[in-house]
């Protein structure tokens, strides 16, 4: 009797096994509709951007989803927007083209994401990801044969890369001199779901004369319709 509980038990273990490993696996996937508004707006629907000329300044915002996110790094272990099952943060990939024959000026620290909830989300800034990955060095030992005792040696840690490949990608703004591109990423805090009218601000953006004289301060607002689908 002992034996056929046992040999019951076990057939038990081994069909939950079965039904669990052939779950499905839910996906998440997350959709940026691009809306054209009524200034100069080109939507680029099948890569989730739009595009806004003002003043002869051209800029492009694109949502970045999990894919491209991944693709950022070679792999996810050096991610620094990632973590191990979701993504930490809603990232757009900004392009900025100053067509004018004078410079411009900018601070990405002060571009917003309104999520339609109620709730603004500040630009997320190489200073976040220095607090986020602090531990930069690490010791470890290695034994030497010549002298016949262990040495310490110091090497980089996870968190080094990560700030680093954070701080090279986060785009630089300041200033922006005629016939040049700056291109990077605007990084915000993970979205709600809930979301659905995202609007991404870019303000303030200073124009200057030929004589380097502040001439006006124009902003660059953008919306995108959020659709999130959970895929089995």
């Amino acid at each position: 009797m002992p034996t056929q509980k046992r040999i019951y038990h076990i057939f038990v273990l081994f069909w939950l096994a079965v039904v669990l490993g052939c779950a499905p696996t839910v996906q998440t996937f997350v959709h940026m509709d691009p809306v054209v508004g009524y200034d100069n707006y080109q939507a680029d629907r099948p890569n989730e951007a739009l595009t806004l000329t003002k003043n002869d300044i051209k800029i492009t915002v694109g949502y970045l989803n999990r894919n491209k996110v991944e693709g950022l790094t070679s792999n996810t272990e050096s991610n620094p927007f990632l973590s191990e099952n979701k993504t930490f943060f809603t990232i757009f990939q900004v392009k900025i083209e100053n067509n004018r024959t004078s410079k411009i000026f900018f601070k990405p620290e002060e571009c917003v994401v309104l999520d339609g909830l109620g709730n603004q989300l500040n630009a997320r800034t190489a200073e976040t990801f220095r607090n986020l990955y602090p531990a930069t060095t690490r010791q470890y030992y290695t034994y030497s044969y010549v002298f016949d005792e262990y040495q310490t040696n110091t090497g980089y840690t996870d968190d080094y890369y990560k700030r680093r490949i954070a701080e090279e990608q986060i785009i630089k703004g300041g200033m922006v001199y005629p016939n040049v591109k700056q291109e990077g990423l605007l990084v915000f805090d993970h979205l709600s779901s809930q979301a659905s009218k995202i609007t991404l601000i870019i303000p303030g953006v200073v124009l200057y004369d030929d004589n380097n004289e502040v001439t006006k301060k124009v902003d660059f607002s953008y919306v995108f319709i959020q659709e999130v689908r959970l895929v089995r």
